[in-house]
Protein backbone atom coordinates (compact mmCIF):
# COMPACT_ATOMS: atom_id res chain seq x y z
CA UNK A 1 0.00 0.00 0.00
CA UNK A 2 2.96 2.63 1.06
CA UNK A 3 5.12 1.39 -2.09
CA UNK A 4 2.37 2.11 -3.92
CA UNK A 5 1.42 5.76 -2.58
CA UNK A 6 4.81 6.69 -3.21
CA UNK A 7 6.00 4.78 -6.13
CA UNK A 8 3.08 4.11 -7.82
CA UNK A 9 3.00 0.88 -10.78
CA UNK A 10 6.15 0.49 -9.83
CA UNK A 11 5.98 -2.86 -7.60
CA UNK A 12 9.27 -4.63 -6.76
CA UNK A 13 9.78 -7.48 -4.41
CA UNK A 14 6.28 -7.72 -2.52
CA UNK A 15 4.59 -10.70 -4.47
CA UNK A 16 3.42 -12.61 -1.83
CA UNK A 17 1.56 -16.51 -1.81
CA UNK A 18 -0.46 -17.59 0.77
CA UNK A 19 -0.09 -21.23 1.71
CA UNK A 20 -3.55 -23.22 1.71
CA UNK A 21 -5.17 -22.28 5.06
CA UNK A 22 -7.60 -24.73 4.49
CA UNK A 23 -5.53 -27.76 3.78
CA UNK A 24 -3.61 -26.71 6.82
CA UNK A 25 -6.16 -26.84 8.96
CA UNK A 26 -7.24 -30.13 8.19
CA UNK A 27 -4.04 -31.43 8.41
CA UNK A 28 -3.94 -30.87 12.48
CA UNK A 29 -7.37 -32.29 12.45
CA UNK A 30 -9.34 -28.96 12.76
CA UNK A 31 -12.13 -27.71 10.29
CA UNK A 32 -11.63 -26.17 7.41
CA UNK A 33 -13.15 -23.77 4.75
CA UNK A 34 -12.95 -21.12 2.66
CA UNK A 35 -15.14 -17.76 1.59
CA UNK A 36 -15.04 -15.14 -0.89
CA UNK A 37 -18.02 -13.85 -0.07
CA UNK A 38 -19.86 -11.84 2.41
CA UNK A 39 -22.74 -14.12 1.89
CA UNK A 40 -20.81 -17.31 2.28
CA UNK A 41 -19.22 -16.61 6.04
CA UNK A 42 -22.21 -17.56 8.11
CA UNK A 43 -23.22 -20.67 6.51
CA UNK A 44 -19.22 -21.75 6.93
CA UNK A 45 -19.21 -20.29 10.41
CA UNK A 46 -22.22 -22.02 11.61
CA UNK A 47 -20.66 -25.34 9.96
CA UNK A 48 -17.93 -24.55 11.38
CA UNK A 49 -19.35 -24.45 15.60
CA UNK A 50 -21.14 -27.71 14.51
CA UNK A 51 -17.98 -29.23 13.84
CA UNK A 52 -17.18 -29.50 17.28
CA UNK A 53 -13.80 -28.98 16.27
CA UNK A 54 -11.11 -26.08 16.22
CA UNK A 55 -11.89 -23.91 13.11
CA UNK A 56 -10.21 -21.93 10.47
CA UNK A 57 -12.29 -19.99 8.36
CA UNK A 58 -9.98 -18.42 5.30
CA UNK A 59 -11.76 -15.14 3.98
CA UNK A 60 -10.17 -14.17 0.39
CA UNK A 61 -10.03 -10.88 -0.84
CA UNK A 62 -9.19 -9.37 -3.95
CA UNK A 63 -6.28 -9.02 -4.40
CA UNK A 64 -6.25 -5.28 -5.24
CA UNK A 65 -8.70 -4.65 -2.06
CA UNK A 66 -5.84 -2.73 0.81
CA UNK A 67 -8.27 -2.08 3.23
CA UNK A 68 -12.60 -2.21 3.25
CA UNK A 69 -13.18 1.15 1.39
CA UNK A 70 -9.66 1.31 -0.31
CA UNK A 71 -8.24 -0.24 -3.35
CA UNK A 72 -4.74 -0.35 -4.66
CA UNK A 73 -5.81 1.58 -7.88
CA UNK A 74 -7.67 4.29 -5.43
CA UNK A 75 -3.78 4.45 -3.80
CA UNK A 76 -2.02 4.30 -6.82
CA UNK A 77 -4.22 8.19 -7.86
CA UNK A 78 -3.19 9.51 -4.53
CA UNK A 79 0.23 8.94 -5.04
CA UNK A 80 0.31 10.46 -8.73
CA UNK A 81 -1.54 14.15 -7.20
Amino acid sequence: MHQERHYPNRVHGTGLTNPDFVAYAKTFGAHGERVETTDQFMPAFDRAVKSGLPAVIEIRIPQDQCTPGTTLEQIREQGKR
